[in-house]
C-alpha cells in the first residue's frame, strides 16, 4: 500500500571512509518520499551519523 508521495528537499547522510577515518557530511537532494517514511528517514539518518562519528 502506497502512502502519500511528496517531492521534498531532504538532507542525505553520506559517510565517507578515507584511510581508516570516517567523515559524515550531508547532501541536499530533491526527492520523492512517502510521507509516512519521513520520520523514519530522519531517525535513520541521525542513527547513521552517530554510529559513524
Amino acid at each position: 500500500m502506497e502512502g502519500c508521495c511528496a517531492v521534498v528537499r531532504v538532507l542525505k547522510c553520506v559517510c565517507e571512509h578515507h584511510d581508516g577515518h570516517s567523515r559524515v557530511h550531508f547532501e541536499v537532494t530533491d526527492t520523492c518520499i512517502t510521507l509516512d517514511l519521513t520520520d523514519f528517514i530522519a531517525i535513520q539518518c541521525l542513527e547513521d551519523t552517530f554510529v559513524n562519528l
